[in-house]
């Protein structure tokens, strides 16, 4: 699957999977797993980054204290929290993709 058809089939935008992290994480799981499809596979990378991925994020935005959140709606602190969320979001991914490698059986 090209890079250009992984995004339009999940529904991610390039700002928020790059071609890098596409080629070294997720592409090496596809080209290794067993599922049948492509919209297999795309249905199984969604549903874990619903079930890992976006409750760790809301977590993260959640925990911040409304004197933050209004902080950041004013744009006072806004790149320290931005980075914040950042963080907690690449490794949420990363934790996606290392559970999609066992549950899918895949040795990378």
């Amino acid at each position: 699957m090209m890079y250009n058809e992984f995004l339009e089939l999940s529904g991610k935008s390039e700002s928020y999977i790059s071609y890098k992290e596409y080629t070294e994480e997720i592409e090496p799981i596809y080209m290794a797993c067993d599922l049948p499809t492509k919209e297999d596979f795309i249905k199984a990378f969604n549903e874990t980054f619903e079930r890992i991925v976006y409750p760790i994020v809301e977590n993260t935005i959640s925990n911040f204290s409304t004197e933050e959140k209004l902080a950041y709606l004013y744009s006072f602190r806004r790149e320290e929290m931005d980075e914040s969320v950042r963080m907690f979001d690449r490794k949420a991914r990363q934790i996606a993709y290392d559970y999609m490698k066992l549950y899918l059986m895949v040795v990378v």
